[in-house]
């Protein structure tokens, strides 16, 4: 072989090296960056306070909410609200809903029942009993009017066991919560206009030795 054919092929070779290690190089970058894209997706799906959604914080603008009615008016006399469906279904992950009643709710378990419970109290406007079924960090109120309740849907969103700070082990709901409030005034809520469907998060567990509603939230662009 002459020098040139030797001159070539010791080029060739030099480019193909470059070449591959260029390759290499390219693999490299792109294993970190899809490691890296990898990492980030729990954080953009989730908060850092135990994996729940993102939180959003709303309140509709006060002339869009609608007049209180007088002291003694009785919502479950009332014929434009007892048009409205007010059962409350429990949501399955397969999308069946199931109708639930005082009869049937003990075929629950009790962390259903507690938020059950909660949507009785707006409908009657009794703020002691809330106060008795949601933490304080929730926040308790000195009282509301009835809520005209209706299209109420419960969904199961996860069931995890978590750990407390002394090291004992209890397990944490979370639900979906789906309703309406009919000429909604603003007493309870003030981040839903009437008519309007605004999704919430209702965190359960009994870390303080009483099972008790321990947050109460909406995600962010929930509807």
């Amino acid at each position: 072989m002459n020098e040139e054919n030797k001159s070539g092929m010791v080029r060739m070779n030099a480019d193909t090296r470059k070449k591959n290690k260029i390759i290499i190089i390219c693999v490299l970058v792109a294993s970190v960056l899809l490691l890296l894209i990898c990492s980030l997706i729990p954080g953009l799906l989730k908060d850092n306070n135990g994996g729940k959604p993102d939180r959003e914080e709303y309140t509709v603008d006060p002339s869009k909410l609608a007049d209180t009615k007088e002291e003694d008016f009785d919502i479950l006399e009332y014929e434009e609200y007892l048009k409205y469906d007010r059962t409350i279904q429990y949501c399955y992950t397969s999308g069946v809903q199931v109708s639930v009643n005082d009869n049937t709710l003990a075929n629950y378990d009790a962390s259903f029942a507690l938020i059950y419970k909660l949507i009785g109290t707006l409908i009657a406007g009794d703020s002691d009993s809330y106060n008795e079924l949601v933490h304080e960090d929730v926040g308790h109120f000195d009282s509301f009017t009835q809520q005209q309740v209706y299209d109420v849907v419960i969904t199961k969103y996860s069931e995890s066991a978590k750990q407390s700070e002394t090291g004992s082990t209890y397990a944490e709901f979370v639900y979906v919560v789906e309703y309406k409030i009919h000429e909604n005034n603003g007493t309870y809520r003030k981040d839903i206009e009437s008519d309007a469907n605004r999704p919430q998060y209702f965190v359960i567990n009994n870390s303080t030795g009483e099972l008790l509603i321990m947050d109460i939230f909406s995600k962010t662009h929930a509807n």
